[in-house]
């Protein structure tokens, strides 16, 4: 059976491991990865003539599918209907919608007359069984994980026990992205692995807050592979790609401090490449940090996210508090790990005056990098339900988050409730750590912040990639490869010069069919 498997935005590991289940079982796959260059941006013009429908269009027609399933994020949801819509345009093939955004609001997605079937949860087994089904022409309404829509009725289907051997699951980058997207380079230095699935954690923000919930009762939500599994795919990827870094993809890569221990030390022996991971200040201390020194961590991620500990507590759900992110902070100083911190503005129940703080305390402690993120409303997570039990969002706003379709990638940030008369404090927060302290001072206490010119963003953000680019060359420190603004840069030029003449060649073919 004939699969397309589609997402954007870029490596998705989601999808690789599905993709690799179904080869497993036989299936012909497929994948399609959509730039979406320059969505978001407001560009209108540039976005719809880079458009990469058509180029896509093409090759789903050329290679006839069988079934097309969909990664869905809230962020990328009104993309993915758009081009379900233009599929079925062409062709009544079945369309599987599957991800995040898809096990938050199956309900609400089951309802659009162009998607055939929804997946709630972790989707290796079920599209599997699914695919299965298609092809041999059975019935479809009973597949654990898949609500079905058949002759206008919704068949819902609770999801099956969660893998507990993540070691039986093929690795992700056997034929899939690394196979059939080898020649773009943007993604061709680094690999990102997943070593568990799940948290300890119940952030109200984060998916896992949901997902945790979906899955009560079914044993532990976290699951780790083995030591020695995960080295054999490091090894893999690391002949067969030539790749020169990996980033562990985990919620928290530190939360067992004993795995740790026994993979920084087979990890320093056998791979010895740089890596990055994230990490969280209550699952960090000197001896974990040696580990990950010890084994060539470059650089690590850490959320803050907030230094109020009634907000911390109350509204975010979080383990610690601000003298526990201050202590990690403290940690790096002599270390050669880099150090991103990561922070969400204007959440529920955040005010002015306590994003100001932060800005204080980054200013204090001096993080090596950070980076600022405006909170997104993602339907059905916990902060949501705290937030309308607070007054804080309204039904008719809780109902314009599950049924958005505005395209808007987290990296880009968006709320649709953000406040705008507190836009600069993000790239504020971003350099904070690198102000004088009298500097920062006259900028917070004169409010300066409030005057969102264009002037002001533009000497905040040089002055970020000044620093940035100081502690690169004096330093060492480095940030994540993946939020460099060369990065972004190198992606945008590749896509539009590679997709260029397939735009060119396409319309022309349309044009002349059509004389």
């Amino acid at each position: 059976m004939k699969i397309t498997l589609v997402f954007s935005g870029g490596r998705t590991l989601g999808v690789e491991y599905i993709a690799a289940s179904l080869k497993r079982a036989g299936h012909e796959v497929s994948l399609l990865f959509d730039p979406v260059l320059f969505y978001g941006t407001g560009i209108k013009s540039l976005r719809k003539f880079f458009d990469s429908t058509p180029i896509l269009m093409d090759k789903i027609i050329k290679f006839n599918p069988d079934l097309v399933a969909f990664s869905v994020l809230s962020d990328t949801y009104g993309w993915a209907c758009s081009f379900s819509e233009k599929i079925k345009e062409w062709k009544d093939v079945p369309i599987l919608f599957g991800g995040l955004h898809a096990t938050a609001v199956p309900d609400i997605i089951i309802k659009e007359k162009y998607i055939d079937y929804v997946c709630v949860g972790e989707g290796d087994e079920a599209a599997v069984d699914l695919a299965a089904a298609i092809e041999a022409g059975e019935d479809t309404t009973k597949i654990p994980n898949i609500w079905t829509l058949k002759e206008g009725q919704v068949f819902e289907n609770r999801p099956r026990a969660l893998i507990r051997d993540l070691n039986n699951l093929p690795f992700p980058g056997e034929g899939t992205f690394y196979g059939e997207f080898k020649d773009y380079r943007y993604f061709s230095k680094g690999y990102s692995i997943l070593t568990s699935r799940g948290c300890t954690n119940k952030c109200t923000f984060c998916m896992n807050s949901l997902l945790s919930k979906i899955y009560a009762g079914d044993g532990p939500y976290l699951r780790r592979r083995s030591v020695d599994n995960v080295i054999e795919e490091l090894h893999y990827s690391k002949e067969k790609y030539k790749v020169k870094y990996f980033s562990f993809e985990d919620d928290v890569f530190t939360q067992d401090s004993k795995w740790l221990k026994e993979f920084c030390q087979r990890y320093k022996e056998e791979i010895a490449l740089p890596f990055c991971c994230q990490v969280h200040p209550y699952h960090l201390n000197k001896e974990v940090l040696q580990d990950l020194e010890a084994a060539g961590c470059m650089a690590v991620g850490m959320g803050i996210q907030s230094v109020d500990a009634a907000l911390i507590k109350e509204i975010l759900h979080r383990d610690g508090d601000s003298q526990e992110i201050a202590k990690a902070i403290e940690l790096f100083k002599n270390s050669k790990i880099s150090l991103l911190t990561q922070i969400l503005l204007d959440f529920p129940g955040q005010s002015e005056e306590e994003i100001v703080n932060i800005a204080r305390f980054l200013n204090k402690y001096k993080p090596d990098f950070v980076l600022a993120f405006r909170f997104r409303h993602y339907p059905r997570m916990e902060i949501i339900e705290v937030a309308r039990q607070r007054g804080l969002i309204s039904p008719a706003e809780i109902k314009t988050i599950e049924e958005s379709k505005e395209y808007s990638p987290y990296i880009m940030g968006i709320n649709i409730f953000y406040a705008k008369a507190v836009s600069m404090l993000l790239p504020l927060l971003i350099i904070s750590p690198n102000l004088p302290e009298f500097v920062l001072n006259f900028i917070l206490d004169k409010k300066i912040y409030r005057h969102n010119s264009f002037f002001l963003r533009i000497i905040f953000h040089l002055y970020s990639m000044l620093v940035s680019l100081y502690k690169k060359i004096f330093s060492g420190k480095k940030r994540f490869y993946y939020f460099t603004p060369s990065g972004m840069v190198k992606y945008f030029l590749y896509y539009i010069f590679t997709n260029i003449p397939k735009i060119i060649s396409i319309r022309r073919k349309k044009r002349n069919d059509f004389l």
